[in-house]
C-alpha cells in the first residue's frame, strides 16, 4: 500500500510498506521522501528508480529489502535508484541477496552498474549495507563500470556503507572497472568508514585521485587523499569500540591528541613501530619485570630505556610537557595484530588497552593504573590500586598481578594465592647502561609517589643534589655540574 502525504508545494512523502509500493517509486517525483516502514521481499524484477536523477531523501528505517533483481542492457544505469543527484540521500537500509546483471553489446561507455546507485552525481550514501550481493557484467565489447555500492561517482559522499558483495565480469572482451565499492570515480568522492568483503581486487575499479578516504578504528581516525594518508588518535575517547586494525594501514603521520601532565608518569600503547628518538618530549621506557626483594618483601616494577617503540607493546613514558609528537619522515604501517613484545614476568603482567575500559574488582588479579588525573585522593601520574569504577582510555596501560598462576594469559612464575598483595609499589628506572637513574616508591593504597632525583654514574642514590664536579642523572637525565 503506497500512502501519500503532501508536505509542500513541490515534495511528496511516500510511507512504504510492500513490494507492489515499492514498484509504484520507479515514477517517483526527483525530490520526494521515501521512508521505508517495514521488510520487504522481492519476487519479481524491479525497475531502477528515478532514471532521470534521485534529488530526494530516502529513508530504509534500517530495514531490509531482499531478493532484489535488476537486469538491464547496455547504455543504462543498472542499479536499485539510478542516479542519485546533488543533495539526494538513500540511508539506513540494507540489501540481503541482491542479484544485478547487465549483458548484450557495450558500444563504447556509458553503463553504470551497482547494487544500490548507478551515478553517484553529489548526493550521499549513508549507513546502507549489502548482504552476499552480486553484479554481473557480460559485456561483448567497451566499457562498463561496475562497483559493489556505486556503479561512477562524479561528487558525493559514501558514508559508513558497504558489505559483502561478489562482481564477476565474464564477457568477450574484460573491459570493465570493477570495484568493490565503486566502479570508476572521476571527481571529488569522500570515503567515510566503509568496509567491502568480496572478490573485487580493489574498493575502486578505476580514477580515485581526488578520492578522500575516512576510516575509523575506534580511537583511531585514517583519513587522506589517494597514496596520502593521516592517522589521528583520540587520547580522551571513550565510546566503547575497540582499535581494531588486522590488516596493515599505512600513514604519513600520526598526530596524538592528549593531554599529559609534564613530569609525570603515564603509559602508552600504540599499533605501530617507531624509533624513541622520533618521539618528541618525553622519555620512554620498557617493561623489564617485576620482582620481589626477598630480604624485605617489597616489589619493584623495573623499566629501562628504550631505544625503539614496538608495535602492541606497552611502554612508560615521562613528557616534559603537555602534549606528546611523533616525528614521522617515512610511512608508519597500523596494524593490531602485529606481536607485541612480552611483558610480563612472576605473576605480574603490563597489559596495554585498545579500547575505554571500566574495571571490576577482582581480588585474584588486582590491578593498578597510572592516575591521568587527580581525584578521588589519587595524584597525578600515580601508580594506584583500582577501586569499584576505575577506568582506562585507550592507547595507556595497566599492570596487573596475577594471584594464580593458573589465571596468567602470559605471566611468568609460580606464587600461590596466599601471597600477600603490596601496598606499596616500587619502581626503578634503568638507563641504556643498566645504570639505575631514578627510583621511587609508590604507595597502591594512597597514590603516594616519593621519587629519588639524582644518581651517579653507578647508579647510587645521592642525597641531595651534588656539589662536586661531574656528570650525574636528575630525575632521569644526564646532567653536567662544573
Amino acid at each position: 500500500m503506497l500512502l501519500l502525504a503532501s508536505v509542500s508545494a513541490f515534495a511528496t512523502v511516500h510511507s512504504v510498506s510492500s513490494e507492489r509500493a515499492l514498484r509504484n517509486l520507479s515514477a517517483c517525483a526527483s525530490t520526494d521522501t521515501v521512508v521505508l516502514t517495514h521488510d520487504i521481499t522481492m519476487t519479481q524484477d524491479f525497475t531502477p528508480m528515478c532514471k532521470d536523477g534521485f534529488y530526494g531523501v530516502f529513508d530504509g528505517g534500517n530495514h531490509t529489502i531482499s531478493n532484489l533483481e535488476i537486469s538491464g542492457s547496455p547504455r543504462q544505469n543498472i542499479a536499485f535508484i539510478a542516479i542519485l543527484g546533488k543533495d539526494g540521500v538513500v540511508k539506513n537500509i540494507n540489501f540481503a541477496k541482491p542479484s544485478i546483471s547487465v549483458a548484450g553489446w557495450i558500444v563504447g561507455s556509458g553503463t553504470s552498474i551497482a547494487v544500490v546507485v548507478g551515478e553517484l552525481q553529489g548526493g550521499s550514501v549513508a549507513n546502507v549495507h549489502v548482504i552476499d550481493g552480486r553484479v554481473n557484467v557480460q559485456s561483448l565489447l567497451g566499457v562498463a563500470d561496475a562497483g559493489g555500492i556505486v556503479g561512477t561517482a562524479e561528487s558525493g559522499v559514501i558514508d559508513e556503507s558497504g558489505g559483502t558483495i561478489n562482481i564477476s565480469n565474464s564477457g568477450w572482451l574484460e573491459y570493465s572497472n570493477v570495484g568493490g565499492i565503486c566502479g570508476r570515480v572521476t571527481g571529488d568522492v569522500t570515503l567515510n568508514s566503509v568496509t567491502y568483503a568480496g572478490n573485487a581486487d580493489a574498493l575502486i575499479g578505476a580514477g580515485g585521485n581526488n578520492v578522500t578516504s575516512v576510516d575509523k578504528y575506534g580511537a583511531i581516525t585514517v583519513s587522506g587523499k589517494g597514496s596520502v594518508k593521516t592517522a589521528v588518535i583520540d587520547g580522551a575517547y571513550s565510546e566503547s569500540d575497540k582499535v581494531e586494525i588486522k590488516q596493515n594501514v599505512v600513514v604519513n603521520s600520526i598526530t596524538l591528541n592528549r593531554a599529559f601532565n609534564a613530569g609525570k608518569i603515564a603509559t602508552l600503547y600504540i599499533p605501530f613501530e617507531i624509533d624513541v628518538a622520533k618521539i618528541n618530549k618525553a622519555a620512554v621506557y620498557k617493561f623489564k619485570t617485576v620482582v620481589k626483594n626477598e630480604e624485605d618483601g617489597r616489589w619493584k616494577f623495573k623499566v629501562s630505556t628504550a631505544e625503539t617503540v614496538k608495535p602492541n607493546t606497552p611502554y612508560v613514558i615521562v613528557p616534559e610537557g603537555t602534549q606528546v609528537t611523533f616525528d614521522i619522515t617515512a610511512p608508519v604501517t597500523l596494524n593490531t595484530t602485529t606481536e607485541g613484545e612480552v611483558t610480563a614476568a612472576n605473576n605480574w603482567e603490563f597489559v596495554g588497552a585498545y579500547q575505554y575500559k571500566k574495571f571490576t574488582i577482582d581480588s585474584d588479579n588486582p590491578i593498578y593504573l597510572f592516575a591521568d588525573q587527580a581525584q578521588d585522593g589519587a595524584k597525578l601520574g600515580e601508580f594506584v590500586k583500582i577501586g569499584e569504577g576505575a577506568f582506562i582510555n585507550p592507547m595507556r596501560a595497566y599492570l596487573v598481578y596475577h594471584k594464580s598462576a593458573a589465571m596468567q594469559k602470559s605471566a611468568r612464575g609460580n606464587f600461590g594465592s596466599g601471597i600477600a598483595l603490596p601496598d606499596e609499589l616500587d619502581i626503578e628506572i634503568e638507563n641504556e647502561k643498566g645504570v639505575v637513574v631514578q627510583t621511587g616508591t609508590l604507595n597502591t593504597v594512597t597514590g603516594d609517589v616519593r621519587m629519588d632525583r639524582w644518581f651517579d654514574l653507578k647508579g647510587r642514590r645521592l642525597n641531595s643534589r651534588p656539589t662536586a664536579k661531574g656528570t650525574y642523572f636528575n630525575n632521569g637525565k644526564r646532567v653536567v655540574i662544573k
